[in-house]
């Protein structure tokens, strides 16, 4: 069964490090001189952060959200046996029952058609095991390469967690490389064949990413990963009956700053259902 395009949500933004960043490389080398917490870096010599761990936060931010409930009734995420359908064997007889129960023999899509009605919210965006998402995270690369200074080297010391006093035993205080508050890099999200309940819940998820409220990158219990977004551009590619091509659209004033209240207001939500709701044939 072939791929329908509806529609497609192409977000642009500069992602904005408030603090310093800790994206880890993992550890290559053990020597008494090694930096413990090195960046990840790519070919030039330059961080990033790679599209899986934008992924990873905005999925675990929502997931915290929804509860257990939600993934208790999910198919994709269930740990109840019966109702999971990670088994082939398992997705098998679902078609076999499916196709009983309607009188169809289009057993891939009575079965597409299940899974989406039956996982979580986390899933249906995000991808699971047996079904894929519906967004797309690019690694978010610097915004002015030409302008870059370097990381920076933060000195540590362990804690015991028992006694939460420092720990002063060999090999206590270590190095981190961060990157420095004030770097911005430049982000890009793409969503496509969104309804307009899961085209809501991504509005509102990234408002909510938008102004620090979920964090990037490890250590941030030290008060690392917070970011922000600005000038942020949303392109939205919908069909039209009787045409080949998909339309494009922007939709403009998504980001206003207050000049005189130096207040920077963020609403992304209501400008993009607003245009979504007057092009109905977008929707799933």
């Amino acid at each position: 069964m072939y791929h329908l395009f509806k529609n497609r949500i192409t977000l642009s933004a500069t992602l904005k490090a408030e603090t310093a960043l800790y994206i880890g490389a993992g550890q290559k080398n053990f020597t008494p001189m090694a930096v413990q917490g090195s960046l990840l870096k790519n070919q030039r010599n330059e961080p990033y952060i790679p599209g899986s761990s934008l992924k990873g936060v905005l999925r675990s931010f929502l997931e915290s959200v929804q509860g257990e409930e939600e993934k208790a009734k999910c198919v994709s995420c269930t740990k109840d046996k019966e109702k999971s359908l990670s088994d082939k064997t398992a997705r098998f007889n679902k078609i076999q029952e499916l196709k009983a129960e309607t009188g169809r023999e289009d057993g891939d899509a009575l079965l597409a058609e299940y899974i989406t009605a039956n996982s979580c919210p986390a899933c249906r965006l995000f991808g699971s095991g047996i079904m894929a998402g519906k967004l797309k995270f690019a690694d978010a690369t610097l915004l002015h390469p030409e302008a870059w200074m370097g990381t920076e080297l933060r000195t540590g010391n362990a804690i015991d967690r028992d006694t939460h006093t420092v720990v002063t035993s060999t090999g206590a205080l270590f190095d981190t490389e961060v990157i420095p508050s004030g770097t911005e890099f430049s982000l890009r999200i793409v969503a496509e064949n969104l309804t307009q309940e899961e085209a809501a819940m991504f509005s509102e998820l990234l408002e909510y990413f938008a102004q620090g409220g979920i964090t990037v990158g490890g250590r941030s219990r030290a008060g690392l990963g917070m970011v922000s977004l600005k000038e942020i551009e949303v392109e939205v590619s919908y069909m039209e009956k009787g045409c080949f091509a998909p339309k494009l659209k922007k939709i403009e004033d998504i980001y206003k700053e207050d000049k005189e209240k130096k207040d920077k207001k963020l609403d992304i939500k209501k400008p993009l259902l607003a245009f979504l709701q007057e092009q109905e044939v977008i929707y799933v």
